[in-house]
């Protein structure tokens, strides 16, 4: 998938749901290598937040792979802050669930 295409489907993903609620105030590609999503609120690290952030993580990650911006086969950073700039997860890798569901870091 293009770069262009892969910036256009992040841009849509920050875009209202069908009961138009705004999950997210941004989704942008901030370098070919660094995704930046912003929650739209200022909760930092609660617990909606962060269960957000790794379903989303997932998500994106597999978009990217599919993008020309994977040629390296090196994974993106991925980085989720709310409107305060809080940083409330950034992963390099892939975050893997145990049996029981939790997350690793």
């Amino acid at each position: 998938m293009p770069k262009k295409d892969f910036k256009k489907i992040l841009k849509q993903m920050a875009g209202p749901d069908d009961e138009g609620t705004i999950t997210y105030k941004s989704i942008e590609l901030k370098d070919s290598k660094t995704i930046e999503m912003k929650v739209n609120n200022s909760d930092g690290g609660s617990f909606e937040n962060s269960m957000q952030a790794a379903i989303m993580d997932a998500y994106i990650r597999e978009l990217y792979k599919h993008s020309e911006l994977y040629d390296d086969k090196k994974e993106p950073t991925i980085r989720t802050v709310d409107l305060s700039n809080i940083v409330i997860a950034e992963n390099k890798k892939p975050i893997e669930f145990d049996e029981d569901s939790e997350q690793k870091p």
